[in-house]
């Protein structure tokens, strides 16, 4: 005897007529009679025309895509730019920001430390045949900015493969003896020795000083450390020079656009703060020298070296990796890695101060037959006060976006809070009674 096969139309009328469905639509045909939805009332009415509930079928699904497209301009409006940055002219209110003062050396070789480091590594006394030729890989070392081509006589030694550059350049500088002073005699001021791309310098933030020496100066934002690409100009050491320079700023206001700016994400607000903790831009500190405020140009610059021989020039501590030995330096000089144009997807800072100079006047002091006091070099500079800023604030917030989108809702779809509201509470119902209809069946 044959077994009757089931009718599948059968089982899906009673599927449909089931408890389960039919308890959906009646909540669902509840939430539509609630919903201030344009139109949806008049698509679930079954005593009109069919033809009337598909004309605002299609009324409703041309509003959501109205709904939809505008809604996500805004939402692109928001993820791309919402900054601006405007031009800001009531300087009467202004804080001045002193740019700081970047020194570096000429000669960066004290003879005697340099003869005690030498005797302490290799056991040379400055009588030693050997000795001038570890003291000009000192040399080599403490100008390494100048030439990687000096360490071409030095890359076969194995006595200097493992030696550590930064340290023997640190151990040899002379100490700083300038004075530093301004307007303001309670003030004391303070050089740091930092490391940067032209080797160890000193750094601080002062309106005037002196130096006994011959030097290379740079004047920057207190926000950066300087690089190649700074600009630096010599003085000597019967040199007094008087510079003026202008400021541009680009600022936030601190009150307003600070918190807003810190809820967007580095693409959305194009600039990242000096606090953050990102590798663009750290705090670092090697054996007392203080690196502050690493740009992200000088990490990416690192990696290129690392990239392409292996290890990165000892002034780049704060990048993980082998320090160069003779041998790397000279691989480096080879592959014209200074040279070479590297992109970097590097932001801006929030707060970016750019000085230029305006003038400059030198006037030096040496005569034939001496001077009858002592030679000293003298720098004095002063900020012309801005008149215009730039600052940089929150066009369009997340609460922008959020008011946007209920404004797009209520205007296409008479979407409001209520009708959330109602969606939710029907939404809970109808789990309940499913749950407990669930239940007595059981």
């Amino acid at each position: 005897m044959k077994q009757k096969r089931p009718n599948l139309k059968s089982k899906i009328y009673e599927k449909l007529n089931s408890e389960d469905v039919k308890s959906f639509w009646r909540f669902f045909g509840e939430f539509i009679t609630k919903s201030s939805i344009h139109g949806v009332k008049y698509i679930c009415d079954s005593s009109l025309h069919p033809f009337e509930r598909v004309f605002w079928f299609i009324i409703l699904l041309l509003t959501c895509w109205g709904a939809y497209k505008i809604g996500m301009t805004q939402y692109s409006r928001f993820a791309a730019n919402p900054t601006v940055i405007s031009l800001e002219k009531d300087y009467r209110q202004w804080n001045g920001t002193l740019p700081s003062l970047t020194v570096c050396y000429h000669n960066r070789i004290n003879e005697s430390k340099a003869q005690d480091l030498i005797k302490r590594l290799w056991g040379y006394e400055q009588d030693d045949e050997e000795y001038s030729y570890f003291f000009n890989y000192i040399q080599a070392v403490v100008n390494v900015n100048e030439s990687f081509s000096k360490f071409n006589r030095f890359a076969n030694d194995k006595r200097l493969e493992y030696i550590n550059m930064l340290t023997i350049a640190k151990e040899v500088h002379p100490l700083i003896n300038s004075i530093v002073s301004s307007y303001d005699t309670l003030v004391e001021f303070k050089m740091n020795e930092i490391i940067t791309e032209k080797g160890i310098c000193y750094n601080v933030n002062s309106i005037a000083w002196h130096m006994i020496s011959t030097l290379y100066i740079a004047i920057h934002s207190p926000l950066e450390i300087p690089s190649d690409k700074t600009p630096f100009f010599s003085i000597g050491m019967t040199d007094e020079i008087e510079s003026t320079y202008n400021m541009l700023e680009t600022m936030f206001n601190k009150r307003r656009s600070s918190d807003a700016l810190r809820t967007l994400n580095v693409i959305q607000r194009k600039c990242i703060f000096n606090d953050e903790s990102i590798e663009q831009l750290l705090i670092y500190s090697y054996g007392g020298l203080i690196i502050c405020l690493i740009t992200c140009s000088l990490v990416c610059r690192a990696k290129e070296a690392l990239r392409l021989c292996g290890c990165r020039p000892y002034f780049y501590p704060f990048v993980n990796g082998t320090s160069c030995s003779p041998a790397g330096l000279l691989c480096l000089d080879v592959k014209k890695w200074r040279n070479r144009i590297v992109s970097c997807a590097c932001p801006k800072t929030c707060v970016e101060i750019v000085y230029t100079q305006n003038s400059l006047k030198k006037i030096n002091w040496a005569a034939d037959g001496g001077i009858p006091f002592t030679q000293k070099s003298s720098f004095r500079y002063e900020i012309l006060a801005p008149r215009a800023r730039l600052r940089r604030d929150v066009l369009f917030s997340l609460d922008d976006l959020i008011v946007s989108f209920g404004a797009v809702g209520a205007l296409f779809l008479g979407y409001n809070f209520r009708d959330q509201a109602v969606m939710i509470y029907f939404l809970i119902k109808s789990v309940i009674e499913f749950v407990y209809i669930r239940c007595i069946k059981q």
